[in-house]
């Protein structure tokens, strides 16, 4: 028979924790973990792009189309004019006139001036 010692290793005093010790400090560090990432994704959620984000039924994008639409109303409509030169309807913000009058819808037709009168028979 071989006779073997047992070694027992003592701990210091002060300096022993338990294995309930240790599953309680990482169970709170996970919650603690948990809560940050659950408030970080909240927040994140609020100010990013979602599914939701890209549906008429949005909060965002139903205040933007009331917006709109409260904008339309005080908006003077714009008429269409003619260009003297190609007949291209063009919006009358947009459209050049001359000293004379004339309405054209770009600088192209302005500087050519008159279309060339047709010949009669």
């Amino acid at each position: 028979m071989v006779y073997t010692r047992r070694v027992v290793s003592v701990p210091a005093p002060g300096a022993e924790v338990s294995v309930l010790q240790r599953i309680v400090l990482i169970v709170i560090v996970l919650v603690v973990v948990w809560r940050i990432a659950v408030a970080f994704g909240k927040r994140r959620r609020q100010d990013g792009f979602g599914a939701d984000s890209y549906s008429r039924f949005s909060p965002f994008l139903r205040r933007r189309r009331r917006e709109w639409a409260s904008n339309l109303g005080h908006e003077r409509p714009d008429h269409l004019v003619a260009c003297q030169r190609c007949g291209t309807y063009i919006p009358s913000r947009r459209a050049l006139t001359s000293g004379s009058g004339e309405v054209f819808c770009g600088p192209d037709c302005r500087d050519r001036g008159r279309p060339p009168e047709a010949h009669g028979g």
